[in-house]
C-alpha cells in the first residue's frame, strides 16, 4: 500500500483479493486512520498486533459501509516485513494441498543425518549354488530327504558358480580356495521342522568325532558370460561299520561320537567364502554365501527281538549236528526284514543270499560250539545280533570220528561245501 491514505476511494469493491497476500505489514502506520470499518472484514484476522494503534479508533460500526475500494491501489510491495507473520492463511477455505496450514519456518537441516546409499552389488561377486544329494531331492521344495543307514557311508556335493567378472575376488588358482568351505549341521524336530530348541549351527570340521570325514574341493575356470569360476565342495562321511565285513557296527561303539544317529533329523548346509583384492563399500576384505539348509531324516536299525539256534533233533546241538536259525520280535523301518548269517564257527549249509524267513539259514555244527552273527536288514539299515550256542559234549572222540567218516563216505566234499 502507499504511504498515504486515498483520497477518493471507488464506488465498487475489489471483485477478489490478492492471490498472493503478503504477511508483512506496511512500513509505517496510517497517518490519518478513518473512523469507519472496512466494508467486508477478513475472514480470518490476524492473531499478531499492528505495528502502532489507530489514534482514534470509532466506537460503533459503520452502517451502511461502501463497497468500493480505493481508487488507486498501490503497486509497490512492502518493503520491511513484519517480525510476527499470522499463522492463519487470509482465504477462507484454504486447499488440502500441499498443506491446509504450511509451517511458517521450515527446518534448518534435514531429518536424516546421511541418505541411504543405494545399496551396491556384493562386491563384484555373486555366486549361485547347485546340490548333489543321495536319493531324490527338490531344493526348491522342503521336504525330507532318507538316509537308509546312518552309520554308513554319506556324501554331498555343492557346486558353486562364481560371477567374477570384475576380477573382484583373489581367487585365481585351486589352491587359493583351499579354506573356502565349511559344511556345518544342526540337529532338527522331524514334525515341525524347525532347529531343536537349544541347538545352534555346529562346524564339521571342527566337531571332535570319532567318524572319518573327508572333505575335498575343486576348481575349473569357465569362459561364459555368467560364471568365471566353478567350485565345487565335497564331503563324504564314511561308514563306522567295522566288523563282520564291515557290515556290523563294533560291539563298543558309541553312537554319540558319530555325526548322525539312528532316527533322528538334521539340516545341512555349505559355506562360501572368497578373499576380495579390495575392502568393499562396508569395509569387508571377504565376500560370503550360505546354501539353502536340506532336511535330513535318518532311518532307524531293526531292534526289539531275538535269534537263537534249534537243532534238528532231539534239541540238543551235537558236533556235526545240523540246526536252523530262528528270528522273531523284530521291527525295522520296512514291513519285511530280511535275514543273513555270518560264521565264524560252525559252517552255513544253505543260503542264497539273505532271506525273509530267518529258518531258512541251515548250518552245521563243529566239534565244541557255533558261533555266528545273524544280520537283520530293514529299510538299508543293518541290525547285528551274535549268538554262540555250545555243542553238547557227550560223544566221546571216536563216536566223532565214526560220524564224520560216515559223512564224508555219503557226500561229496566239491558238492557239499560245508562237510568239506
Amino acid at each position: 500500500p502507499s504511504y498515504s491514505p486515498s483520497f477518493s476511494p471507488s464506488a465498487a469493491p475489489t471483485r477478489a483479493p490478492t492471490a498472493a497476500p503478503s504477511f508483512s505489514p506496511t512500513a509505517a502506520p496510517t497517518k490519518a486512520p478513518s473512523y469507519s470499518p472496512t466494508n467486508a472484514p477478513s475472514y480470518s484476522p490476524s492473531f499478531s498486533p499492528t505495528a502502532a494503534p489507530t489514534f482514534s479508533p470509532s466506537q460503533a460500526p459503520t452502517a451502511a459501509p461502501s463497497y468500493s475500494p480505493t481508487a488507486m491501489p498501490s503497486r509497490m510491495p512492502t518493503k520491511i516485513p513484519t517480525a510476527m507473520p499470522s499463522e492463519i492463511p487470509t482465504t477462507a477455505m484454504p486447499t488440502a494441498s500441499p498443506t491446509a496450514s504450511p509451517t511458517v519456518s521450515t527446518t534448518a537441516s534435514p531429518t536424516t543425518t546421511a541418505p541411504t546409499p543405494e545399496e551396491p552389488e556384493t562386491a563384484g561377486v555373486n555366486m549361485t549354488y547347485a546340490w548333489t544329494l543321495p536319493g531324490v531331492w527338490n531344493q526348491d521344495e522342503e521336504q525330507l530327504l532318507s538316509v537308509a543307514d546312518p552309520y554308513g557311508t554319506f556324501s554331498t556335493k555343492v557346486r558353486w558358480d562364481v560371477n567374477d567378472a570384475d576380477d573382484a575376488s583373489t581367487l585365481s588358482t585351486r589352491a587359493d580356495c583351499t579354506d573356502c568351505f565349511e559344511w556345518e549341521f544342526v540337529p532338527m524336530n522331524c514334525s515341525t521342522g524347525r532347529i531343536v530348541s537349544g541347538e545352534t549351527w555346529q562346524s564339521i570340521a571342527d566337531s571332535d568325532w570319532t567318524t572319518e570325514i573327508t572333505f575335498g574341493s575343486t576348481m575349473v575356470r569357465s569362459t561364459t558370460d555368467t560364471t568365471q569360476f566353478v567350485l565345487t565342495s565335497s564331503m563324504t562321511f564314511k561308514s563306522v561299520r567295522t566288523r563282520v565285513s564291515k557290515r556290523c557296527l563294533a560291539t563298543d561303539f558309541d553312537p554319540s561320537t558319530h555325526i548322525f544317529v539312528e532316527d533322528a533329523c538334521y539340516r545341512l548346509r555349505n559355506r562360501v567364502t572368497l578373499t576380495l583384492r579390495e575392502p568393499n563399500i562396508d569395509g569387508d576384505t571377504s565376500v560370503s554365501e550360505v546354501t539353502s539348509a536340506p532336511a535330513l531324516k535318518t532311518n532307524y536299525l531293526p531292534h526289539g527281538g531275538e535269534c537263537f539256534i534249534e537243532p534238528d533233533s532231539n534239541g540238543t546241538l551235537a558236533p556235526l549236528g545240523d540246526y536252523s536259525i530262528w528270528c522273531s520280535g523284530w521291527t525295522g523301518n520296512s514291513d519285511i526284514l530280511l535275514y543273513n548269517g555270518a560264521f565264524s564257527s560252525g559252517t552255513l549249509l544253505s543260503q542264497s543270499g539273505p532271506v525273509a524267513d530267518a529258518s531258512l539259514l541251515r548250518g552245521r555244527a563243529g566239534s565244541k560250539h557255533v558261533q555266528l552273527t545273524v544280520l537283520i536288514q530293514g529299510g538299508g539299515a543293518t541290525a547285528c545280533v551274535d549268538v554262540v550256542e555250545p555243542v553238547a559234549n557227550n560223544t566221546d572222540s571216536d563216536e566223532l570220528k565214526t560220524q564224520a567218516t560216515a559223512l564224508v563216505s555219503t557226500a561229496s566234499l566239491g558238492e557239499d561245501q560245508a562237510l568239506a
